[in-house]
């Protein structure tokens, strides 16, 4: 509202969008204290594992919820009870004394390969990290072979001359005497 004249009158320069911009910051100030709260993500009564190294467990899991993020990820950016869950296994897991590689297996014996966010190096999943470098060094040596054939060839020799017949020869130098 500003002041016009004698009478207040509402302020027209925001308009719609200014008042859902200020509708969506209220309830986004509402809600944000909230997020977080509920199930907490370690185990209660078990010792708190390195953050460290449960962190470096749950980037390296994927969220069974269906999101095809990692358990990281889809925790910071939804409000995902899998994740927590997940979570809180992992804790558990290092907590009993598991390293951070130990528990990703258990968690593949557990859930299957499909759980981690990428293969193990070995067996047939190596050719997903093969397979790529392979592919870029055969279009590497195609592009290289397309060069060669289609830039000329330089050759250590000049071409011969080529032959003139004598009546060719006469004639240019008759041109040349009458225009000389």
């Amino acid at each position: 509202m500003r002041r016009r004249g004698s009478r207040w009158q509402p302020d027209r320069r925001w308009g719609p969008a200014g008042f859902a911009a200020l509708a969506t910051l209220v309830f986004l100030g509402a809600v944000a204290p909230a997020h977080g709260q509920g199930m907490p993500s370690v185990v209660p009564g078990a010792a708190t594992p390195a953050s460290g190294e449960l962190e470096a467990v749950t980037r390296r899991l994927v969220c069974l919820c269906g999101c095809n993020l990692t358990v990281a990820a889809c925790e910071t950016a939804m409000t995902c009870e899998v994740a927590r869950e997940l979570k809180s296994e992992a804790a558990a897991k290092l907590s009993a004394g598991m390293t951070p590689a130990e528990a990703l297996e258990a968690f593949a014996r557990e859930s299957g390969e499909r759980i981690l966010a990428e293969p193990p190096k070995r067996g047939f999943n190596l050719t997903a990290w093969v397979l790529p470098f392979l592919a870029l060094g055969a279009g590497a040596g195609l592009v290289a072979l397309a060069l060669r054939r289609w830039a000329p060839t330089p050759s250590g020799e000049l071409a011969p001359p080529p032959e003139v017949s004598p009546e060719d020869l006469e004639r240019v130098e008759e041109e040349v005497r009458r225009e000389g």
